[in-house]
């Protein structure tokens, strides 16, 4: 395994930049300083269902649609969440068994910087 070149700029965990396939999607900014943990998590915020299960749905429409609250990311600790999680993740190049769910969820708030804050 390589040694960290530099700092995740969400988090600050020491990460290697680069990957070995530029065109994965899952994990393309990492090539820009953002760790594996940090870019799963930005991968999951962007498929829809997954961020309004874990963050929750406001009220909507003319008839309005009841808001429904979110699981929380805890919901990652769940056996049959991260199986589904490790599926979709493993269509990409990152396989979901080099995920430490416990630092997506502890992670899960910090704030983006301002270039990656746009879903």
């Amino acid at each position: 395994m390589q040694k960290p070149d530099t700092n995740c700029l969400r988090c600050g965990k020491p990460c290697r930049t680069g990957t070995p396939a530029p065109e994965s999607q899952a994990i393309m900014e990492a090539s820009k300083g953002y760790c594996t943990d940090c870019m799963v998590t930005r991968f999951l915020l962007g498929i829809e269902s997954v961020r309004n299960m874990v963050e929750g749905t406001p009220a909507s429409g003319r008839d309005l649609v009841a808001a429904r609250r979110g699981l929380g990311p805890q919901a990652f600790r769940l056996p049959h969440i991260q199986q589904a999680m490790n599926t979709i993740l493993n269509w990409t190049q990152l396989s979901g068994t080099r995920v430490d769910w416990e630092q997506v969820i502890e992670k899960w708030n910090l704030p983006w910087p301002k270039t990656l804050m746009a879903l």
